[in-house]
């Protein structure tokens, strides 16, 4: 009897432990061996060296949705975030060094806004003046404050805001340009190298890539008065004659490309033949803040929209599992 028990007993704890076997086998959340790439998780575009992922599902358990697959761009380079949550959902050759035109000028706003109050006078040069193509249209002797040369600097790519904005904080562009150099080095910014405070071309090898672009745009984002400026649509400067400024009116109509795209908070477009069409932008996607990073585009444009529409499918369609896990 007791030889029968012993049999019984054992007969049921394999049949127990086959059962359970089946079971893990049918729930993959638990199986370390189910996704260990960024690609498989959310099917980002590169991987990541030197990272570990936990492992998702690549389908919605619950509701057999598949997560939706990265839009395929034009563009030479690219990065999203979610700056909310700050973790990476796409990358395309984030790493890659190129030119990026009028970007860099948030560098020179961000040193601009560390190095100087925002009512400190700055004169304009004959040499800042005459700086092109682009520009707000600065006269030599003009007395305006740093605000507003960042003003023009961001909303219209004055390149002679940009000039005056340099000779302003370091008193010359050579002096300056060290500055922004060191202050990159000091952000992280690995693979940048500024030789203008413009981003315009003659001045020698200059490049930075998405992620760096990335890291320094975040970090102007956490100043307010940065943050206002971006997001202005159009600004007035009067006529102003007093015993500080001495300009004539400035109209400055903010010339991104997203400026009408819903939830639009900024930040900056370029271009030069050598980066091709570059853009910086930042947007509120189902409450969240979305940075999108375009470099060497035909349609910055249109490769901005295809990452904010991905972004936004993300965030409604995955709202149970996580953006890519990787701190910015």
């Amino acid at each position: 009897m007791v030889k029968v028990t012993k049999i019984i007993t054992i007969v049921f704890s394999v049949i127990a432990l086959a059962a359970i076997g089946i079971y893990t086998q049918k729930i993959p959340f638990f199986d370390n061996q189910i996704l260990s790439s960024p690609e498989q998780v959310l099917g980002t575009s590169e991987s990541i060296p030197n990272k570990t992922y936990p492992p998702y599902w690549k389908f919605d358990q619950l509701e057999g949705t598949q997560l939706p697959s990265p839009p395929v761009l034009g563009a030479t380079s690219a990065i999203g975030i979610n700056l909310t949550s700050n973790k990476i959902f796409f990358e395309k050759n984030s790493s890659k060094r190129s030119p990026a035109a009028s970007t860099i000028k948030i560098m020179t706003a961000v040193l601009a806004l560390e190095n100087k109050k925002l009512d400190d006078i700055v004169t304009v040069t004959q040499t800042a003046a005459s700086i092109e193509p682009d520009s707000m249209g600065l006269y030599p002797g003009e007395k305006l404050t740093i605000k507003q040369l960042v003003q023009g600097l961001m909303l219209v790519s004055g390149n002679d805001a940009a000039e005056s904005i340099a000779e302003g904080v370091s008193g010359n562009r050579s002096e300056f340009v060290e500055l922004m150099n060191q202050k990159a080095k000091e952000l992280g910014m690995n693979d940048t190298f500024f030789v203008n405070p413009s981003g315009l071309e003659g001045d020698g090898i200059h490049f930075t890539t998405p992620k760096d672009m990335a890291i320094l745009s975040k970090y102007a984002l956490s100043k307010s008065a940065f943050r206002e400026i971006v997001s202005e649509r159009e600004i007035l400067i009067p006529y102003t004659v007093n015993d500080r400024e001495n300009h004539k009116n400035f109209y400055l109509g903010n010339t991104s490309p997203l400026i009408d795209y819903p939830g639009y908070l900024g930040i900056k477009p370029g271009y030069t033949p050598e980066a091709n069409k570059c853009l910086v932008t930042l947007v509120n996607v189902e409450n969240n803040e979305i940075l999108v990073v375009v470099l060497g585009s035909d349609d910055r444009k249109g490769d901005t929209e295809s990452l904010l529409e991905y972004a936004k499918t993300l965030l409604i369609n995955t709202s149970k599992k996580p953006f890519l896990n990787v701190p910015i």
